[in-house]
């Protein structure tokens, strides 16, 4: 949460008059008694109004913007839920966290428009918590934006489990590292045995969709 409220600090001070206003108005309308800062109350029933109902969700968000654990939020706290919100940052659909960094999302539900993402965290993911989702194709999202990119300038719809196919797909360790010239026999086994393993690892991942 630290990287985030950097993050969202970052934008606030090097932001447009405009933009520092309407984060200010924004945090106005959610102190309703006007003492400054954002209760437990306050912040509940504004998410509630946006249509945010889980309450273990509504908890573990509180909790997580509230950084000194005084029971209420700061302004310089808020900006972090402001930036959550404009970015639509979102939370391990198992421990309902947010997410703070890399994480595993469904390649299938992310593909499809009218379903709802289905991402872990690092930490549920790797303890099989999500075991009861119906798909199996997870995938980083630092992968997973990666090879979207490298497919955008194709002329037609690309599903994610071909994007990220498509970007792993195996190769020469030189085209890998263009400016790297091994040292040894060993290194060039390195090389290769590492191109092997993310070869072999995209084809299981393909292979259960």
């Amino acid at each position: 949460m630290e990287e985030l409220h950097k993050v969202a600090r970052a934008y606030y001070e090097n932001g447009s008059p405009e933009v520092r206003s309407l984060t200010q108005k924004f945090f106005e309308s959610m102190d309703t008694n006007r003492d400054g800062t954002i209760n437990r109350q306050e912040f509940m029933a504004f998410l509630n109004r946006e249509g945010c109902t889980d309450a273990r969700m509504n908890h573990y968000l509180f909790a997580e913007m509230d950084r000194d654990n005084n029971g209420i939020i700061d302004f310089n706290e808020f900006l972090t839920l402001y930036y959550i919100i404009k970015t639509k940052n979102g939370y391990c659909c198992q421990c309902w966290r947010c997410l703070k960094g890399l994480y595993f999302t469904c390649a299938t539900c992310f593909d499809c428009p009218t379903a709802r993402t289905f991402d872990l965290c690092t930490d549920c993911y790797m303890t099989h918590r999500g075991a009861q989702h119906p798909h199996a194709n997870f995938v980083d999202s630092a992968l997973l934006l990666r090879a979207r990119r490298n497919v955008s300038s194709f002329h037609y719809p690309v599903q994610s489990t071909y994007a990220v196919q498509h970007l792993m797909q195996p190769t020469s360790s030189h085209a890998i590292h263009p400016q790297y010239q091994p040292g040894s026999k060993w290194d060039y086994i390195k090389m290769t045995a590492l191109d092997t393993a993310i070869a072999v690892g995209v084809s299981n991942f393909c292979s259960i969709m």
